[in-house]
């Protein structure tokens, strides 16, 4: 049974991946059961893996077939710090963005939503 959190991050990713299809006209979508597949403890998983595997599942969204090098990490929260950010450090964000940044290679473009 998915927890009320789980399935409001999953419809969180829906709705981003959405987005970005209608933006971009072509399909974007959720990456299936996502959560560090390859990334943190896992990142040797990506010796095993070819570049279409590694690249679905860098992040919460399987980009569309011109975006070879974007990854999106997608938080759904109703209360942010923002006023964090405004002084210079935020412990969430940074913690979301090493996140991002653990499956990154080089020259991919990072997105966060």
């Amino acid at each position: 049974m998915t927890s009320p959190q789980k399935a409001k991050g999953n419809a969180w990713e829906r709705k981003v991946a959405d987005h970005l299809t209608e933006l971009y006209g072509e399909k974007f979508i959720r990456v299936p059961h996502s959560g560090a597949y390859i990334g943190g403890s896992n990142a040797g998983r990506k010796e095993f893996l070819h570049e279409g595997q590694i690249r679905s599942f860098k992040g919460d969204i399987i980009p569309g077939q011109s975006f070879p090098r974007f990854n999106a990490e997608c938080k759904s929260y109703a209360d942010f710090p923002f006023h964090q950010v405004l002084q210079g450090s935020c412990r969430q964000l940074d913690v979301w963005l090493d996140q991002l940044m653990e499956v990154a290679d080089i020259g991919d473009l990072t997105s966060y939503s």
